[in-house]
């Protein structure tokens, strides 16, 4: 079994992450419900000025909590990158010729080592996963490249396609291929970002496994 820092289990390594990103993703969800109460405690008052107030208010919240979701998920694409680049310094002697690596690199390296990652389940929605992150960091006002849209059988032209999480087109199409449905849900994006941390967790974990 894989240590962490010499005496924690790797798969409670994994576990404490994916709980801090619950954490985060609760206490957001949580000033989210205080604006809704609020605002609902507005409704049945005749005062426009607080309705207007309160109202502003919760749809501001509503739209940072889609830019957080965007920033959660490319925190957990590279989250993914380091935990495989960490396990192969623990049988290969070292992190630093590791540290420049690319995923394709990386996967070189682990097929080397007799583990096919395409064949471990998540991999592939992992690899959307890098797109997402790959167009969240390289423009300043991010929207979905061809070969993501062409992942995730997004069929709009990438050009005229506004956001990344939030375009109706990239968001419902990222929680579909993790199952996550319900996308007038006021918590939808988040869910999208607890569901990446749990495919996340589970990949790392059956990797680990493979290369032990």
């Amino acid at each position: 079994m894989t240590m962490r820092n010499s005496f924690i289990p790797y798969e409670i390594g994994l576990r404490l992450h994916t709980e801090s990103i619950e954490t985060i993703i609760n206490a957001l969800l949580e000033k989210q419900e205080t604006l809704y109460s609020h605002y609902s405690q507005a409704l049945s008052t005749n005062d426009d000025f607080e309705q207007e107030r309160y109202f502003d208010d919760l749809a501001d919240w509503n739209y940072e909590l889609i830019k957080v979701a965007e920033l959660l998920l490319v925190d957990i694409f590279h989250w993914v990158k380091r935990e495989m680049k960490l396990l192969l310094a623990a049988v290969s002697g070292g992190y630093s010729h590791l540290a420049r690596l690319n995923m394709k690199n990386l996967s070189d390296i682990f097929s080397k080592r007799g583990v096919d990652l395409k064949k471990i389940p998540g991999d592939f929605e992992l690899n959307v996963l890098r797109l997402f992150a790959n167009c969240w960091k390289h423009d300043a006002n991010p929207k979905p490249s061809e070969k993501l849209c062409k992942d995730l059988n997004i069929n709009t032209d990438p050009a005229l396609i506004v956001g990344l999480l939030t375009s109706k087109e990239v968001s419902k199409s990222l929680g579909s291929l993790l199952n996550v449905t319900e996308e007038n849900s006021k918590h939808y994006e988040m869910n999208i970002v607890r569901a990446y941390a749990m495919c996340a967790y589970n990949y790392l974990t059956t990797l680990e496994q493979k290369l032990n």
